[in-house]
């Protein structure tokens, strides 16, 4: 069999996230405006907002990549939201589907079991903090991001196949009422 792993993560929280990585490429004098004091949390909430059609690929990620390309169509199975992962499979092709947010608590289990492994150990890399725009990314999370943005984005098919209702209520509530901290 060919066996495939792949992500979903709370929709926003990937756009978020993402913003921050391609940052240097949607601001390129970023350095600049920060060293001016015009990246204020709401003007990188504006940035973020305005970048409307960059965010719609990730809506269409699994029907233009995974169903087009191999044929798998993951809306037409439920997906194991107390689990947090899913195996597809047609023909040879398998494909481990896990929710980012489930990752440290059912990944490992789910990585072994699929791959056939006996031991597997989850490591983080890539992180934010990382990067050079952190500074930036952790001024954005004390701003909330606008009721619109976030009705468009929870109202999709992604975010509304893998989570539950109670899940994108508590997500809208992170995003609307920031916490520095996190």
């Amino acid at each position: 069999p060919v066996k495939i792993i792949s992500l979903v993560r709370d929709p926003v929280a990937r756009n978020v996230s993402t913003f921050f990585y391609a940052f240097p490429g949607f601001v390129p004098e970023w350095k600049d405006m920060e060293s001016q004091n015009l990246l204020s949390a709401s003007a990188l909430n504006a940035i973020f907002e305005s970048k409307r059609q960059f965010i719609q690929t990730a809506f269409n990620w699994f029907d233009e990549q995974v169903k087009d390309t191999l044929g798998l169509d993951v809306y037409t199975v439920s997906f194991d939201t107390s689990r947090g992962w899913q195996v597809y499979k047609k023909g040879q092709v398998e494909l481990l589907l896990l929710r980012m947010e489930d990752l440290y608590r059912t990944g490992e289990d789910a990585l072994r079991r699929f791959l056939r492994l006996p031991q597997i150990e989850m490591v983080k890399v890539n992180t934010g903090e990382e990067r050079e725009t952190y500074e930036l990314y952790r001024r954005f999370l004390t701003y909330p991001i606008s009721q619109e943005y976030l009705n468009m984005t929870y109202s999709t098919r992604l975010a509304r196949h893998f989570y539950t209702d109670e899940e994108i209520e508590g997500f809208i509530q992170r995003w609307r009422n920031p916490n520095p901290a996190r």
